[in-house]
Formats: structure tokens, sequence, C-alpha cells
């Protein structure tokens, strides 16, 4: 977080951050706390999950009340058309 936070420090433009859990098996429950921490970024445009597996997603779900995903991207595709924008 500290070198996100100094990139949005020294960014000249907005930016999006994209999360890539496709490697995620099991969802560590402390994360949407440290993950909160995004709201600090005021260059922050987006905030982006790539999410294939269906239980990252339902975690997804089940913590929006603390930060809510702007887009959440199931398949490698959607992923792709994204990082082209």
């Amino acid at each position: 977080m500290a070198y996100a936070l100094q990139f949005d420090t020294e960014s000249q433009q907005e930016w999006t951050y994209i999360v890539n859990t496709s490697q995620v098996k099991i969802i560590n429950p402390t994360n949407p706390f440290l993950l909160k921490r995004l709201l600090k970024f005021k260059k922050m445009k987006e905030y982006i999950v790539y999410a294939p597996n269906l239980m990252v997603r339902v975690g997804l779900r089940l913590t929006n009340w603390l930060l809510k995903a702007d887009k959440v991207l199931e398949t490698e595709e959607a992923l792709q058309l994204e990082l082209l924008k």
C-alpha cells in the first residue's frame, strides 16, 4: 500500500487500481479491511477486481458495505478488454 500511496501522490492524472484474484483459493477475512485503505487515494478513479472464482465474487458481495468495486470482471476476456482501454 505504501507504493500505491506514493504513486497516487506523485501521479499527475487519475488512475485505475486493478486486482487480479485468479490465484486466490481462500479469502483472507482481513482483506476487505486492508482494501478499505484504497479510499485514501485521491486520484484513483476506479477499483476493478478480476474474480473468475465464484467464491471470491461471493466474498466481494458480502463485503460491499466496506468497499465496493466499481467493476467485477469474471472472465479473462473481460479483463483483457479492460486493459485495452
